[in-house]
């Protein structure tokens, strides 16, 4: 007890520092020393003070420096005393174990700081320790002032911003953590950190996070990346509506975004407007050259029952793609679809002609490891031709193709068996 008793009184001594008397350049009345003396008293208790601090003796530490300030130097010194007078009962409360004497020794910390500030109020380092203690100590309307004089010196402090925005976030405060990510965003408008927390304050604030992409974007519209972003958003939620309104003002500025144009085309698909998905696909293959637009070009004629461009773009997909297996798959597709669409109630020779034709691109499919092929081959190769019907043919014909209106896009030939 008589210990603690002890170490209340050094605290409270400490604490209880008197007004800093002014520097003069004559002899001084209390000191008996003229200015350049005491400053030379001064420059050594200085000495003393951050030998002790470097070696963890912080008692002796705060010792020396009130020293310095009792001698009258704390205004010529106050960048070198408080914040490591400062960081000193700091260091003390993290090692006391009483916790009402750890208290005081933060409340001796805040009260050192504040005085530097007196000496040196736009001292970046001092405002944030001010800062930090403060918020240490739950003082949160003083760490909020703080951060705003950190704030009104260096307005692009992120870090200071951050630490703001946290403590609206243990507040619950969701519109001014809104507006500090504003003002984040107005730094740096990708900012990644920014942008994650202000769907989750969005939502806190009862709001659609889609929102944020939707002000974003037309505030700046000629923002590819941020605007397509905000694309694939409404992509997810199949607002094809809002999508044909921002994907061709974003295709005005790049236009030949290779992403642009195939969510255009298939925004264009999902609202069954062939004819736009079309010309969007068309284009995407003239700048990629990707087989597989082909194939997808092919799929959207073969829907149309345009069996002879939908050939056509097969077949371009089998140039392009070296002669991938999955090419031949969709030229197979086309002449399976294309007969099945022409035939009448039996099966005739053309159309055994016309199916064996697919059957043939099914087996060179599968050939080429696109195993996808296997059931189409299968399921007809009870409709190709066989020996028996090629008997029934004139004798001199040694290839045949589909005969009828229907199918006179195919001028591929069959061998006679």
């Amino acid at each position: 007890m008589k210990k603690q008793f002890i170490l209340y009184a050094i605290i409270l001594l400490l604490i209880g520092v008197g007004c800093v008397p002014p520097e003069t350049t004559v002899e001084d009345e209390d000191t008996g020393m003229t200015a350049i003396e005491r400053n030379k008293e001064c420059d050594l208790y200085l000495s003393f003070a951050h030998t002790n601090y470097q070696n963890r003796d912080y008692r002796s530490a705060i010792r020396n420096f009130s020293n310095i300030i009792d001698l009258g130097c704390a205004k010529r010194n106050s960048l070198e005393i408080f914040p490591w007078m400062t960081r000193s009962y700091i260091e003390l409360s993290k090692d006391e174990k009483e916790p009402k004497l750890a208290t005081v020794l933060m409340d001796s910390s805040y009260w050192s700081i504040r005085q530097g500030l007196k000496y040196s109020p736009d001292e970046m380092s001092m405002l944030e320790l001010a800062a930090w203690i403060a918020g240490d100590m739950g003082k949160t309307d003083d760490q909020i002032y703080y951060i705003d004089k950190i704030l009104s010196i260096d307005p692009e402090n992120t870090s200071i911003l951050w630490k703001i925005f946290d403590i609206y976030s243990e507040q619950d405060n969701c519109t001014e953590m809104l507006n500090i990510l504003n003002i984040l965003l107005n730094i740096d408008s990708e900012d990644k950190k920014a942008l994650g927390e202000l769907r989750n304050v969005y939502e806190c604030l009862g709001m659609d996070p889609i929102e944020i992409d939707k002000e974003r974007c037309e505030n700046d519209p000629s923002n590819v990346p941020l605007c397509f972003s905000y694309a694939k958003a409404l992509q997810q939620r199949s607002d094809y509506d809002e999508l044909l309104y921002v994907l061709p003002r974003l295709l005005s500025h790049d236009p030949s975004n290779k992403d642009i144009i195939q969510m255009l085309a298939e925004t264009y698909n999902q609202l069954d407007k062939s004819a736009d998905a079309l010309k969007a696909y068309e284009k995407l293959f003239n700048i990629t050259r990707d087989y597989k637009i082909a194939l997808i070009i092919s799929e959207l004629h073969l829907d149309d029952e345009d069996f002879k461009n939908a050939l056509k773009w097969a077949e371009t997909a089998i140039s392009v793609s070296n002669g991938k297996g999955e090419a031949y798959y969709g030229r197979g597709e086309v002449y399976r679809e294309g007969i099945s669409a022409c035939s009448g109630e039996g099966l005739t020779f053309s159309d055994k002609l016309g199916y064996e034709m697919a059957f043939e691109d099914y087996s060179t499919a599968l050939d080429k490891k696109y195993f996808s092929a296997r059931a189409r081959k299968e399921s007809l190769s009870e409709f190709i031709t066989t020996s028996s019907d090629w008997f029934m043919r004139p004798d001199g014909e040694r290839e045949a193709k589909p005969e009828g209106a229907c199918v006179n896009w195919i001028t591929r030939t069959i061998k006679r068996k």
